[in-house]
């Protein structure tokens, strides 16, 4: 039993005076039927609230977010690989002027790019809601990348 747990019928006996507990109740009973409704919305939002706490942004969980919210298996994060590329640097400012490969590469892909989101090519028009939920639970100044795969 919750704390938020409220029986209406028992709340309204108990606050009656024992002369006044026959057809009263039915009566206040049909007048806070909004109350009742308000209520109920509560509880769901309540429910709804606790569910979405229960995520954060490890990888496990966030991944069990996503799959759940859209509804399939077939979504995998994992941690972006590292990539260390040669460039060509500026006597002057080291700085690259071309970076990797003929520029290949670009910039946000050298380093450390913090983790992947694999996609299933399904769920390819499902981008924007993706990348908020991988927003709203994702640690700040952490970057991701979305792949859409087959």
């Amino acid at each position: 039993m919750s704390k938020y747990d409220l029986n209406f019928r028992k709340f309204i006996v108990q606050s009656l005076p024992i002369r006044l507990r026959g057809n009263v109740v039915d009566l206040i009973e049909v007048l806070i039927k909004p109350l009742k409704k308000l209520y109920y919305k509560f509880q769901i939002f309540k429910q709804e609230e606790e569910k979405a706490l229960s995520y954060n942004a490890q990888m496990p969980k966030l991944q069990k977010l996503l799959n759940d919210k859209l509804e399939t298996g077939g979504i995998y994060i994992e941690d972006s690989p590292y990539n260390v590329v040669d460039g060509v640097w500026e006597n002057a400012e080291y700085k690259p002027k071309e970076i990797g490969f003929w520029g290949l590469l670009a910039a946000a892909d050298i380093g450390y790019n913090g983790f992947v989101v694999y996609v299933p090519s399904g769920l390819a028009g499902k981008t924007n809601i993706i990348k908020a939920l991988v927003d709203r639970y994702k640690l700040a100044g952490t970057t991701y990348r979305i792949v859409i795969y087959n």
